[in-house]
């Protein structure tokens, strides 16, 4: 089983289930309705990567304004009859809450899609170093 990064972060029983990146694409892909979102700390590269692979790119304020995308605030993206959702570029805690507000109040599948395991999700991928996360990206392109 995977370990959060941080264990303040975990709270319930239920933890994400640990996925490579490649799993984590399945999953949004298996959706009917999947985007993934961008958050502030999203960068260039993560931005290329997740274009390339086919699910809608939605981003919050900060990416939005990098990226040239529309703003999307991402309680409001699961109201939207997304049906799976992942997520990049998010500060750890932000995203920690966020998907525990997701969790407990809406069926949306959930995809951490970070570098580090979030425990609220139900997918996530491992704690990576920064160069096995990389090699992760550069894999999904492909």
């Amino acid at each position: 089983m995977a370990e959060a990064w941080l264990r303040a972060a975990t709270g319930m029983m239920r933890q994400a289930t640990p996925a490579t990146a490649q799993v984590a694409m399945k999953v949004l892909k298996t959706g009917k309705k999947a985007a993934i979102l961008l958050g502030g700390e999203a960068t260039e590269e993560q931005y290329k990567a997740v274009k390339k692979l086919g699910v809608k790119v939605l981003a919050t304020g900060p990416a939005a304004k990098a990226f040239g995308l529309e703003v999307q605030d991402p309680i409001l993206a699961a109201k939207k009859d997304y049906d799976a959702l992942g997520f990049i570029g998010f500060d750890y805690w932000y995203l920690n809450q966020l998907l525990s507000h997701l969790r407990s109040f809406t069926k949306v599948k959930t995809v951490s899609l970070g570098r580090f395991y979030q425990p609220n999700a139900q997918f996530s991928l491992n704690n990576l170093s920064l160069k096995d996360w990389l090699k992760e990206y550069n894999d999904l392109g492909s």
